[in-house]
């Protein structure tokens, strides 16, 4: 099917017969600033009609996209060229122009028609668009004042409930970036539009929902997961945030499962398909995936080869070695717990005992048990797991 092109006599009244007339009028005829304002209103209303009744007679989905982006790319040059007629504190107006005969307010209503029509576009083609075209200057200047004022209300809002100021910065660095590019030396485009839109949207949804809640700075950090925000500062901010976690464990085998753990639950977080802070990264959950997988292997290599490769024979010997019992976790935990209480193992650092106990003993469900899983059910009072243990030690004292 032939594509009509519906913007031809629209291109010529901006890039030629407005640059002329300007240049050589200083002054407007009135009967000429009539004729100009109905005759685009007259086009808008035909476009309007047109584009919707051209794009549904078409059968292939590539021309569709094509007429889509075709109409979309010419309509923001002309916003673009336009642009340039107006002084810029005028290019944000949403204003109703002025009837009276002048060039500003001529221009004005030619580009508030052409802002109509892209619009249009916008809403009603959004899945056809070209995201990675840039935005009409005239819109990143309007934008610009606007998420001024919503980055204070959240980075006020967030201060409140005391999260963490180096991770507030870095959720607000997509605002500021935004707020301080000039359009002139570096376009935002549509994508970038998009996802700060959305970004913003999920950032007001999870105050109001979690204000006040203890975990909000974690409720936050799942957020972002959940839009990719693959953000290289927010990558290493959880790098660092990983490895001060780790550092607080003190065995390899210790760090190793926790961080098989983090592995296992950042899996399952779910992430929003087709959204990204860049394109140009990796998504963020391939970032921390990899990451995690990296720090696991190493930690692995580092228990079986630097844990034992240099002890003695005596030592060595060991290492595989297990104390098997019929015990559960909790019920193991339970008799060691008695046997620290009475005096029994008199080391004055519980840890070391129970990390020492982990990795030699098995319980019956268990071959490795995991240091914070036994730690847990150290301290962990539960009236039946005692009730079973002291059963258990009192058969023990009929058999003796």
């Amino acid at each position: 099917m032939h594509q009509h092109y519906l913007l031809s006599q629209l291109e010529k009244l901006v890039r030629v017969d407005l640059k002329e007339l300007i240049l050589q009028q200083k002054q407007i005829d009135k009967n000429y600033f009539s004729f100009i304002t109905n005759d685009v209103i007259s086009q808008k209303r035909e476009i309007l009609s047109s584009f919707r009744q051209h794009f549904y007679g078409i059968d292939n989905q590539h021309q569709a996209v094509w007429y889509v982006q075709q109409h979309q790319h010419q309509l923001i040059m002309l916003l673009d060229q336009i642009n340039t007629y107006l002084p810029q504190d005028t290019a944000t107006s949403k204003d109703t122009p002025h009837q009276e005969a002048t060039w500003e307010n001529l221009i004005e209503i030619i580009h508030n028609n052409i802002r109509e029509l892209l619009t249009f576009i916008e809403r009603d083609f959004k899945r056809y668009l070209d995201t990675d075209f840039k935005i009409p200057d005239s819109t990143l200047l309007s934008e610009q004042t606007l998420i001024a004022g919503r980055a204070d209300f959240i980075s006020s809002e967030f201060k409140k409930y005391g999260i963490d100021e180096g991770l507030l910065s870095i959720i607000l660095l997509p605002f500021e970036n935004f707020m301080t590019v000039d359009y002139r030396n570096r376009p935002i485009s549509y994508h970038q539009l998009f996802y700060l839109q959305d970004f913003e949207r999920n950032l007001v949804q999870l105050l109001a929902y979690y204000k006040g809640d203890a975990n909000i700075t974690e409720k936050l950090k799942d957020m972002l997961h959940y839009l990719n925000f693959n953000n290289v500062c927010y990558f290493r901010y959880w790098a660092d945030s990983i490895g001060a976690d780790l550092r607080e464990l003190q065995t390899t085998r210790e760090k190793r499962d926790w961080l098989l753990l983090m592995k296992k639950k950042l899996n399952q977080k779910p992430v929003k398909p087709d959204i990204a802070f860049s394109k140009k990264n990796l998504p963020l959950q391939n970032q921390l995936d990899t990451w995690l997988s990296i720090e696991i292997d190493y930690q692995t290599e580092k228990e079986t080869s630097i844990s034992y490769d240099h002890l003695p024979d005596e030592l060595r010997r060991w290492k595989d070695f297990k104390i098997k019992t019929p015990l559960s976790v909790a019920q193991l935990a339970n008799l060691i717990k008695l046997f620290v209480d009475k005096r029994i193992f008199v080391n004055e650092n519980k840890k070391e005992v129970l990390d020492f106990l982990a990795f030699f003993f098995s319980s019956t469900k268990q071959n490795n048990i995991s240091p914070a899983s036994l730690r847990k059910n150290f301290y962990n009072d539960d009236a039946g797991v005692s009730k079973i243990v002291r059963g258990l030690l009192i058969d023990m004292a009929h058999n003796s």
